[in-house]
């Protein structure tokens, strides 16, 4: 083992008098999978990681550092790289130009970081960024009328749908530091759905939004528009024969409530 840091040292030390792009993978790859993680060589993890910084491909130095990233233990002596190497991971990782790469590798970083309050910040901006929700780096978020593409329709695959925002925001912990964000990502869905140029399936997706919001007080207002707004969606279908099966649905599907009284009475008229 003594022969392993020894050897580690010597290479690290070489890179940094000499950068040889076509070693460092190899070598950062030697840090993180054979140097004994203790306090004594928390050192040359930490010259790795500057190391990473001098690759010059874009897409090489993203796979290095958040498969190094992984690899660091997330306690004592390596908490402070940890950190910083996570939070570049989470950067790098937002790069991925295929959607599915992309949201795989936020959210296998989201599930993986600590539980720890102190990561709470970093566990919340890879969600966002995983629902194409605007964060740092970029702070860009996805546009509606792609986010409206993603919304569920009646011949969904489940498959599909994990690629998706309400199918990663279906992902999200359940615990009540959460809940602000699956709020902000249902409120995106619904900011979306007048992209979707059929009523029918404006209609689905509203439905499909109130059915999957928890039924609590703090997701009530919430609910309330997404079943109002369905009822709109279902008033503008032209086909008279699809527009009153849709109210029919309504009527079966809307709480006997205060809330939805006056969409209630105008259904129940338009059904005399």
């Amino acid at each position: 083992m003594t022969d392993t840091v020894s050897h580690i040292r010597q290479e690290l030390s070489s890179l940094k008098a000499e950068p040889d792009h076509s070693r460092l993978r190899e070598v950062i790859g030697a840090v993180a999978k054979n140097l004994p993680k203790t306090p004594e060589t928390a050192g040359l993890f930490e010259e790795a990681f500057s190391l990473i910084e001098t690759l010059t491909d874009a897409a090489e130095k993203r796979d290095v550092l958040i498969g190094f990233a992984r690899e660091l233990p997330s306690t004592g002596a390596f908490l402070p790289l940890y950190a910083r190497a996570m939070e570049a991971a989470v950067d790098e990782a937002d790069t991925y130009d295929e959607a599915p790469r992309r949201i795989t590798e936020l959210v296998r970083l989201a599930n993986e970081l600590p539980a720890a309050d102190d990561f709470l910040g970093l566990r919340l901006r890879a969600w966002r960024l995983a629902m194409g929700m605007a964060d740092k780096p970029r702070h860009q978020r996805a546009p509606l009328p792609a986010v409206a593409r993603q919304l569920p329709k009646v011949n969904d695959y489940t498959f599909y749908r994990r690629y998706t925002l309400l199918g990663i925001a279906s992902q999200l912990p359940k615990e009540a530091a959460y809940q602000g964000l699956f709020k902000e990502a249902m409120e995106f869905a619904i900011e979306a759905v007048p992209a979707i140029e059929e009523p029918y399936y404006r209609k689905y997706a509203l439905l499909y939004i109130a059915d999957i919001l928890p039924k609590t007080e703090f997701f009530h207002p919430l609910y309330v528009q997404a079943i109002l707004e369905a009822y709109k969606a279902a008033k503008e279908m032209r086909d008279l024969f699809a527009r009153e099966w849709a109210f029919l649905d309504m009527v079966k599907i809307t709480p006997k409530t205060a809330d939805f009284f006056p969409m209630l009475q105008e259904l129940l008229e338009e059904a005399l």
